[in-house]
């Protein structure tokens, strides 16, 4: 029985089935490409393989089977998936070793996903000279949550998600024809974006509290939550719980964290000497926007600790070195970035069984 515990997310870059088109708008994708697409994502599996691995951007379930039988991975794992629910509306997905999930109930039961904000979510500053109101009741993708139940240790909750991007939204053609707001559509539409991704935030973070609260079951959330650690929204989510520098200090920083979670890169960076990681790249900002966030119980420092934190890694290098991106095309013969199994890094951690005494 392995002491070991592992956790990769993924973005999978809309992965669709065949000839089968995702956005309004949108190509889809022939016959060879997606065989290519589906070849390089099965090395990329096989690469980043973990105990629990969670993924975004899936629109056929049907493909990330394919994908995980050309990582000759289809009979090692459990999957917690289903197809996209409408135009504009990929889904997240999990899949966790055989035996850490309870496979009693259907992998597209909907009771694993969260649709709806909670109803504490309520966005409304009453009238002052900062009146605000927010009418967003829902996320953008649903959240998945569902319990795993790894060889050693207790069960927990892990939760994927994966909020609004960065990218500006795009204003209705009504608001379009307004001379005066289309001349100003990319700072609105990203100012509402921001606001979205935000409010997005805050109701997985009530979710959290209202699943957190007045229990000991620890909590994973993976994603990508396009954002970095330090922001606002990413923030809201973990809780911004205090970390413990050094053993020796005489505060309860890190010792008590019940509503917390602590970002997976941040373990590292304290490991670590001038350590820079990326899962993202975008007109040459080098970002980490998918991240694994875990509760206390997974926290070195943590009175309540059940694992310890040891590594962490991020294989990027098919986003920055030419070298790579041109031998991966030669081999899969895939000429567009659109046509790549994914634009993001993938992240994975590592973890060991190791109760506080």
């Amino acid at each position: 029985m392995s002491d070991r515990l592992s956790f990769t997310t993924m973005n999978l870059l809309n992965l669709q089935s065949s000839r089968r088109t995702t956005y309004p708008g949108s190509k889809p994708l022939g016959a060879d490409l997606y065989k290519a697409k589906i070849r390089f994502l099965g090395l990329m599996l096989r690469a980043a393989q973990a105990d629990v691995m969670a993924f975004q951007e899936l629109w056929a379930v049907s493909a990330l089977n394919d994908a995980f039988a050309e990582a000759g991975m289809a009979d090692e794992y459990d999957f917690i998936a289903r197809d996209a629910t409408g135009v504009g509306r990929p889904q997240v997905a999990l899949a966790a070793r055989k035996g850490m999930l309870d496979c009693s109930v259907a992998a597209d039961d909907s009771s694993f996903w969260i649709n709806d904000f909670p109803a504490e979510a309520i966005f409304h500053k009453r009238r002052t000279i900062e009146q605000m109101k927010v009418e967003i009741d829902a996320f953008s993708r649903p959240v998945l949550s569902a319990m795993i139940q790894p060889p050693k240790g207790p069960a927990f909750r892990v939760m994927v998600a994966h909020l609004k991007s960065k990218r500006p939204m795009n204003l209705d053609k009504q608001e379009r024809e307004v001379p005066a707001i289309a001349a100003h559509a990319d700072p609105i539409g990203q100012a509402l974006a921001s606001i979205r991704r935000t409010a997005e935030a805050a109701a997985l973070r009530i979710v959290l509290d209202q699943s957190m609260a007045a229990n000991t079951v620890p909590h994973v959330v993976m994603g990508d939550l396009n954002n970095g650690s330090l922001s606002v929204s990413t923030g809201i989510i973990t809780g911004n719980p205090r970390y413990r520098m050094i053993e020796s200090q005489r505060n309860v920083a890190g010792r008590r964290a019940d509503k917390g979670l602590f970002s997976v890169e941040t373990l590292m960076h304290h490991r670590t000497q001038g350590h820079t990681n990326y899962t993202h790249i975008y007109e040459n900002k080098l970002e980490v926007l998918d991240h694994i966030l875990v509760s206390e119980e997974f926290y070195d420092h943590s009175n309540h600790r059940i694992w310890s934190f040891r590594h962490a890694e991020v294989f990027n290098d098919f986003l920055t070195l030419p070298h790579k991106r041109k031998e991966i095309e030669a081999a899969l013969e895939i000429n567009s970035k659109a046509h790549w199994p994914t634009d993001h890094g993938i992240a994975r951690a590592f973890f060991e069984h190791n109760p506080f005494d």
